[in-house]
């Protein structure tokens, strides 16, 4: 079972409906809302946490050891990337590690990854 520790909660608000979109990951609009990803690019701003319906306040983790919904199979160690679905995959040509999975998972499982969103170049 993955868990959670060291969470840097935020709040936005919500661009869409997210309230099935727990431990997805999204992104930040210019306008002060958030969104699922949409673009393996998209830069991702946290981890759903507390989902909502649009126009409501969702909260998302920006840092710590998060749950995340994974879009493939992920080994601790792995360094973990989005998918155009905002579900954590391991990195491939092209993208962004967002990550390090700390506990690896199933496609449809909860992987643990510690966050680490800051890492563009």
């Amino acid at each position: 079972m993955a868990t959670q520790q060291g969470l840097t909660p935020l709040s936005y608000v919500a661009s869409g409906d997210l309230s099935a979109k727990q431990f997805y990951a999204v992104k930040a609009n210019g306008d002060g809302t958030v969104a699922i990803i949409a673009a393996v690019t998209d830069r991702v701003a946290g981890i759903v946490q507390e989902p909502a319906t649009a126009g409501k306040a969702v909260a998302i983790a920006a840092s710590g050891q998060v749950k995340w919904l994974a879009g493939a199979t992920l080994a601790a160690g792995d360094a973990v990337s989005t998918d155009n679905a905002g579900k954590a995959v391991p990195v491939g040509t092209g993208t962004k590690s967002h990550g390090t999975c700390v506990r690896g998972a199933a496609s449809g499982e909860y992987a643990e990854v510690l966050l680490s969103l800051n890492g563009y170049s």
